[in-house]
């Protein structure tokens, strides 16, 4: 779910957030809108936030960026995804941020599938 408008946004965390992306990126970075995300999953909400949209002068990756500040560990995280590919929007930047963090680890048993050839 997207809104917009029904928030007020942090002044400071924009302009953190154009100074990493202009540092990371080599490139300009001017603040477009401000843009409420609730990501949820199954009903549950998985991240909500705000992720701040920025339009890329100069960068030969991409011309937007979505980009929000996150807590983790007790210390302020930035992170900065670049409109390509799949991400067009605040809330496919976040779904693929997501995704990126998600890892799946299954145990290994008796019962797990070997290669061929497989020596025990």
């Amino acid at each position: 779910m997207i809104q917009s408008g029904n928030f007020e946004p942090n002044a400071n965390n924009i302009w953190m957030l154009a100074a990493q992306i202009e540092q990371t990126y080599h490139c300009q970075a001017l603040h477009v809108e401000s843009v409420f995300v609730d990501e949820q999953l199954n009903g549950k909400p998985v991240w909500t936030g705000t992720v701040e949209v920025f339009a890329l002068a100069n960068c030969h990756e991409a011309t937007r960026c979505f980009a929000w500040v996150k807590e983790e560990q007790g210390h302020q995280c930035f992170v900065a995804v670049l409109q390509k590919g799949f991400v067009m929007s605040p809330e496919t930047a976040v779904k693929g941020w997501l995704a990126s963090k998600v890892v799946i680890v299954a145990p290994v048993t008796d019962r797990t599938p070997r290669p061929p050839g497989f020596l025990e």
